[in-house]
Order: structure tokens, then C-alpha cells, then sequence
């Protein structure tokens, strides 16, 4: 599934780490990984018909690179 932050694509989820707490989407962007909470917090939508997650504008969770 691809990610998106405000229709920019930030990557692809590589895969799903499971915690006590909540999982954690881990997402390959350009070879750098990036754990989002599976939590409404911060995903916005998921379209498993299109193979794309949204995700809330969170200053600091994914890098400007």
C-alpha cells in the first residue's frame, strides 16, 4: 500500500510491527523507514481498493527530504 501525507506519496509500507500498545505501519520511503502509529490519531483513511493509506499532517513523523 502506498502512504500518503496531504496527496504527497511518502512511500510504500513495508510491513506491519506488532506491539502491545498498537501497530506500527513501518514505511519505506526511498530506503528510509518510518514507523506510523495504526492508530485514528494518525491515519486519516484507508483504501484498500486504490492500495492507499492516508495519513494526518504531523510536523516531525516524515522527513521534507
Amino acid at each position: 500500500l502506498s502512504v500518503y501525507e496531504n496527496d504527497r506519496n511518502i512511500g510504500t509500507v513495508a510491513y506491519l510491527l506488532k506491539s502491545k500498545k498498537y501497530d506500527l505501519l513501518v514505511v519505506d520511503q526511498n530506503g528510509k523507514k518510518h514507523m506510523i502509529p495504526n492508530i485514528p490519531e494518525f491515519i486519516k483513511a484507508i483504501d484498500l481498493e486504490q492500495k492507499r493509506i492516508d495519513i494526518y499532517e504531523m510536523k516531525g513523523l516524515i522527513d521534507e527530504d
